[in-house]
């Protein structure tokens, strides 16, 4: 991989993750709820968001990992050719990698535990369920 696409490749795998957390599933609340308003239906709904981003973690995960064993040999690489400037900003690169992964490691954990700062997107489902839920209740009083 070219050196500019691989120093991008953080950006990248951070917007993923930011992206999908700050999705909106409001709407998709909303219309679950106006089509099944059984709550183990919205719990099973909110399940599945949540696995998404666990999924993306892994995913996220898995590639820095792997990134991380490509830089690894081209540390080998470059040492054994004396390049000692070029080894040191693949150490570099490869520290930053190991940083996200901390990161990583600990929004799952954050996710785990429930902190609200990871739950935007269940917050926006539920959010939208419960209109939905009020919407087909009037609707039924009228």
């Amino acid at each position: 991989r070219d050196s500019v696409a691989s120093r991008g490749l953080g950006d990248v795998y951070k917007r993923q993750i930011y992206s999908y957390i700050q999705t909106d599933y409001e709407q998709d609340g909303y219309n679950d709820a106006m089509c099944n308003s059984d709550i183990q239906y919205k719990e099973s709904k909110k399940k599945i968001i949540n696995n998404g981003l666990k999924m993306l973690f892994e995913q996220v995960r898995l590639r820095y990992e792997s990134d991380i064993r490509d830089i690894n040999v081209q540390i080998d690489i470059v040492e054994t050719q004396g390049l000692t400037s070029s080894s040191m900003s693949l150490k570099a690169r490869k520290e930053t990698y190991n940083e996200h992964l901390k990161k990583i490691k600990e929004m799952e954990d954050a996710l785990d535990v429930g902190e609200s700062k990871m739950m935007s997107m269940i917050d926006s489902y539920e959010r939208g369920f419960l209109k939905g839920v009020a919407a087909k209740s009037e609707s039924f009083i009228r």
